[in-house]
């Protein structure tokens, strides 16, 4: 008994660790994106001086730069800034016209039991947490800890026991209730709500990685209405408009993003442009199609 209850002081004080680590993950990731509104700020406050500069430099008889001597080359040609011309004679847009912020995905009418503030993901990218109240929710009665975590795994299409993981910080917080083999949700409001490939939940029950999935979701929608690559940058700050999209948005998160989804094979890179874009445009077969 004196094991037993060293190891659970040992588990509750890991558990207690993970937690204060998760915490400042979270005020990291909001630092990062601070700073990285401020460093973009910045970055068009120096394009906008070199512009000046630049047209400051233009002749008002001919329209041509006061270039050096050295440079009378005829030719020389001042290339527009910002305009790079591409393979495809299109230009590469990174400039400060921006693409729209993609339109809210339509994840079908809000299901019954579920509040109008709700959002909706991907539930095969969920955490095994959101995921998990679904499944207790959805169970009128008790739920034993395999089914749970065969439930879990299915949905995620991912064998394991990372079903287990979430048991006593769900006991702990007081949400369920069992006797470490059968358990029940003590409040069914307290969970979310599986609509077909869609899980839709309270904000409160989100982590990192569900926030991850729905910032992937809105990646996925901004290149498909482009129809071309864009850059890391242009979508950092594309996104930065999407007011439905409640996850936070820094181009090191996008740039993980890309290459999650390059993994799954939906976006590729192009090294050359140093832009992202589709795979290919067929919706039918996305794992965000409807």
């Amino acid at each position: 008994m004196a094991d037993d209850k060293s190891y659970s002081e040992m588990i509750t004080m890991l558990q207690a660790e993970i937690a204060m680590l998760s915490d400042e993950r979270e005020r990291m990731a909001s630092e990062m994106a601070r700073l990285a509104t401020e460093t973009a700020n910045i970055e068009a406050a120096v394009e906008s001086l070199r512009r000046r500069h630049l047209s400051q430099q233009m002749s008002p008889l001919n329209g041509t730069a006061n270039l050096p001597a050295s440079a009378e080359n005829p030719s020389l040609v001042l290339q527009p800034p910002q305009e790079k011309v591409s393979r495809r004679g299109q230009f590469s847009r990174r400039d400060k016209v921006l693409p729209p912020a993609p339109d809210k995905p339509d994840h079908g009418r809000v299901p019954l039991g579920a509040g109008e503030d709700w959002v909706s993901l991907l539930a095969k990218e969920a955490s095994p947490y959101a995921l998990g109240l679904a499944v207790l929710r959805a169970h009128e009665g008790t739920i034993s800890s395999a089914e749970l975590n065969y439930a879990i795994g299915a949905i995620r299409g991912i064998k394991g026991g990372v079903g287990y993981t979430i048991l006593e910080p769900l006991q702990k917080a007081g949400i369920i209730e069992g006797n470490h083999d059968q358990w029940r949700i003590k409040d069914r409001t307290k969970g979310g709500i599986i609509v077909g490939k869609w899980l839709w939940s309270q904000q409160q029950n989100l982590n990192i990685y569900d926030k991850a999935a729905m910032r992937r979701e809105a990646i996925y929608l901004l290149l498909v209405a482009q129809n071309r690559g864009l850059a890391i940058s242009t979508m950092f700050r594309t996104l930065q408009k999407a007011d439905w999209l409640k996850a936070t948005v820094t181009p090191h998160l996008i740039k993980s993003d890309m290459r999650h989804l390059e993994k799954q094979g939906v976006v590729r890179q192009d090294y050359e442009r140093k832009t992202w874009g589709l795979q290919h445009h067929d919706n039918e077969v996305s794992q965000f199609a409807p």
